[in-house]
């Protein structure tokens, strides 16, 4: 996996469209006050830091290139350069003309199955096929394990708030202005959000380690999902809970990057609270608000009450796994 600097020299290397491209600014504002008192590790689910596995999840600084190596990257980009030419072109590699094959990259279908056919074929149990080196679904969408799948993601819950369980008036909002796009929370009134507080929850076919996977998005901006990354390591936390943007580019972001586990305390008898966090490759990071900030992080141990949350209105009964 390249360094951040790296991934900074190669992606000085797009072209300029790709440079140049506007990406929609988060409006949505509030005022934070601090306070509160640190948080209680929880009696259902802690767990030793002697026992957690190391973690592997990107810097957001550096964007979805820190899961491609320097060589993948390389790749990746040239053939995407020639591929938005044979499409300008309306011709295939072979120069004979004939329909685009279109790839999506939203919540409801994310058509990257996370395999990179630069120097090799795709799987072909996954049903991918190699499109600019890349190993994309044809008319399907990407599943938690990888593989392609002709259903789209199921709509679990559409416009609902995520009230932090520890600071009941507080809710998760996206920012107009952060650092690489870090969630918040606030205790502003609702109508001040201007629905930059709303989500939607979109379940993906298949099971990752055994578990269902989730995009949590922006429910005014669909295009934007949250994902738990690594910080630049000036944060409280080296994991914070961020949004990105899904599109289509030469290097897009992984699905078990941007996918989250989301699961129900109802097994603990509080059927209306939840908990997110990372996919949990080797151990899931989970989202949490700590004493003195306001800005959502990620821990590695349980949060406690900090990182648990009241989905308004509830989701539905039976709809996510019990924690």
């Amino acid at each position: 996996m390249p360094c951040a600097l790296q991934a900074t020299q190669l992606r000085a290397q797009r072209s300029q469209s790709e440079e140049n491209e506007n990406i929609q600014e988060l409006d949505g504002d509030a005022t934070n006050t601090s306070g509160g008192q640190l948080a209680n590790v929880s009696d259902e689910a802690a767990s030793d830091l002697d026992e957690v596995q190391e973690v592997h999840l990107g810097s957001i600084a550096d964007g979805p290139e820190a899961s491609y190596t320097k060589e993948e990257l390389m790749a990746l980009m040239a053939l995407s350069r020639s591929d938005k030419q044979q499409r300008a072109n309306g011709t295939d590699e072979w120069g004979s003309s004939g329909p685009t094959q279109s790839f999506s990259y939203t919540k409801q279908c994310y058509s990257f199955t996370g395999g990179v056919c630069t120097s090799k074929i795709c799987d072909y149990n996954r049903l991918s096929q190699c499109v600019a080196g890349k190993c994309v679904c044809p008319g399907g969408c990407a599943g938690a394990d990888g593989r392609c799948y002709n259903a789209g993601n199921i709509l679990v819950a559409s416009g609902f708030t995520l009230k932090n369980v520890k600071w009941p008036k507080y809710r998760m909002y996206f920012k107009r202005v952060s650092a690489f796009n870090q969630m918040g929370t606030s205790s502003m009134p609702s109508f001040s959000f201007m629905g930059s507080d709303r989500f939607d929850l979109y379940r993906v076919p298949g099971l990752f380690k055994g578990r269902a996977l989730y995009f949590l998005a922006s429910h005014k901006w669909p295009e934007y999902v949250l994902a738990i990354r690594a910080t630049v390591g000036t944060a409280f936390s080296p994991f914070g809970t961020y949004t990105v943007k899904l599109k289509d580019s030469s290097a897009p972001w992984k699905p078990e990057d941007i996918m989250l586990r989301v699961c129900s305390m109802v097994s603990y008898g509080k059927p209306n609270e939840i908990r997110f966090g990372s996919a949990g490759a080797t151990h899931t990071i989970w989202a949490y608000v700590h004493s003195g900030d306001w800005d959502v992080w990620g821990a590695m141990t349980s949060p406690g009450t900090g990182g648990k949350w009241i989905a308004d209105p509830p989701i539905p009964a039976g709809s996510i796994s019990p924690c």
